[in-house]
């Protein structure tokens, strides 16, 4: 996976803000430093995490998506708000990325929005 050093933020119906790479700049939003979850393993030199949440409103799916096996393999659990239709991605993706790298996932949807809800997973390691 390319190395995320910038993401643009930005206000989006719905939901308080929405994370997205890329160079262009269309005027909206605010660019801001990135990093990926593997640099801040590296960096913090973390061996392990026991428990890890993730509420970053529609930036879930590059955080995981740009994790690699061996960063993934240091974590125990993982609790995060998924939001679909703010990006390409879903949450049965998520699932699907977590599961074929060992985790034990849960999904549980939110009644009152049908886009938000919350993923469990567990390192079946």
């Amino acid at each position: 996976m390319p190395q995320v050093d910038r993401i643009r933020l930005r206000a989006v119906p719905r939901v308080v803000c929405q994370a997205e790479r890329g160079t262009g700049n269309d005027g909206e939003g605010v660019e801001t430093p990135a990093t990926t979850l593997d640099e801040v393993f590296t960096r913090l030199k973390l061996t392990h995490c026991d428990f890890l949440k993730i509420d970053c409103e529609g930036a879930e799916y590059e955080i995981m998506f740009h994790a690699t096996a061996d960063t993934l393999r240091r974590i125990r659990h993982i609790s995060m708000e998924y939001h679909d239709g703010v990006t390409s991605h879903s949450h049965g993706e998520l699932r699907a990325f977590l599961e074929k790298h060992g985790f034990r996932v849960q999904v549980h949807g939110n009644a009152a929005h049908r886009n938000l809800g919350y993923l469990y997973a567990t390192n079946a390691g």
